[in-house]
């Protein structure tokens, strides 16, 4: 009977692994809930912090507190459960419970992904131990690839915490330094972020003069640095250079810039065809890099464009339409 059981789980675990992987969380969660009580060993606390994500992922944050906490039971040493726990600690509005939870897990490893999210939760009570932690995160470009964390996210969280006057010298200081090391980033991306912080903070001459740079010294850069010094002109009220800047983008990206100049110059009517179809062109990019690099900047475009267009019900909408 043990054997006839264990059988069922193995194909179980197969199909619940699968329903994982094609998205559809719910029946994952409930074919994992059937059999964890089956399952014993790394397997069982594998299945048990799988189903706390699942109902992470599935918005009931008091039970993924729970599956947490007994994968935990079963397995006290690892620190990736505890940050699990932090994190549905700190969407629990539990914050001194989440803080001492992130604290177990850097006791026992001080692992990038870790670092990172316990930067993200300080970064609004504590911006300043943030920022040393998202530092921490980058100095081991092999541990961040082994974690499947990518460097433009603690680059952007400190380029987000350099926006505050009393960080900017020195998150400017430290990116500029960074440029010279190798974190496994196209060789402009740290340069792009310095000059993104630049912008940000009201420095427009130095921004446009640093994205410059970065154009003559890597002339075939990505489209997001044409973007980013298009944002760059907007912001300096430079309409018509931005303008030329963002058509040389082949992204959706391209689509909000224009639609933000049209919003700036109060042309409402194109601006609500060029959110139109930045939301429009979204829809297609589900792997796109920016949906793990940067999922925060895209909610906010996203919500910006849709609140705009519903701001405007009037203006007649004569863009193209797909016919799927």
């Amino acid at each position: 009977m043990r054997l006839l059981t264990r059988i069922r789980s193995y194909f179980d675990l197969q199909r619940a692994g699968s329903a994982y992987a094609r998205g559809d969380h719910a029946q994952a969660y409930e074919i994992y809930r059937e059999i964890v009580d089956n399952l014993g060993g790394s397997t069982r606390v594998g299945v048990l912090n799988r189903l706390g994500m699942l109902s992470f992922a599935l918005g009931d944050k008091q039970t993924a507190k729970g599956w947490y906490e007994q994968a935990i039971a079963f397995e006290p040493d690892e620190p990736r459960l505890y940050m699990n726990l932090a994190n549905a600690l700190d969407d629990l509005g539990d914050g001194p419970a989440a803080r001492a939870a992130y604290e177990r897990a850097l006791a026992r490893s001080r692992r990038p992904d870790l670092l990172y999210n316990f930067a993200v939760y300080l970064a609004k009570s504590d911006p300043h131990a943030a920022t040393q932690l998202f530092k921490e995160s980058l100095i081991d470009p092999d541990a961040m690839r082994e974690v499947e964390l990518p460097a433009e996210m603690p680059l952007q969280s400190l380029v987000a915490l350099g926006n505050r006057e009393e960080l900017f010298e020195d998150i400017s200081r430290y990116l500029y330094e960074l440029e010279a090391k190798p974190i496994g980033l196209e060789p402009w991306s740290v340069a792009n972020q310095h000059a993104i912080l630049l912008s940000r903070s009201g420095r427009s001459e130095q921004a446009l003069a640093r994205f410059q740079e970065i154009l003559e010294k890597w002339p075939n850069s990505s489209g997001e640095v044409r973007y980013n010094l298009g944002m760059a002109l907007t912001r300096a009220g430079q309409w018509e250079s931005a303008r030329k800047e963002f058509l040389q983008v082949d992204h959706p990206f391209r689509h909000f810039g224009l639609a933000l100049i049209h919003e700036k110059t109060g042309s409402v009517a194109e601006a609500v065809s060029e959110y139109g179809l930045y939301l429009e062109e979204m829809r297609d990019l589900e792997h796109d890099p920016i949906m793990t690099t940067a999922p925060d900047i895209l909610s906010e475009q996203i919500a910006q464009a849709e609140a705009f267009i519903a701001a405007h019900p009037a203006i007649p909408d004569d863009r193209p339409h797909r016919h799927d």
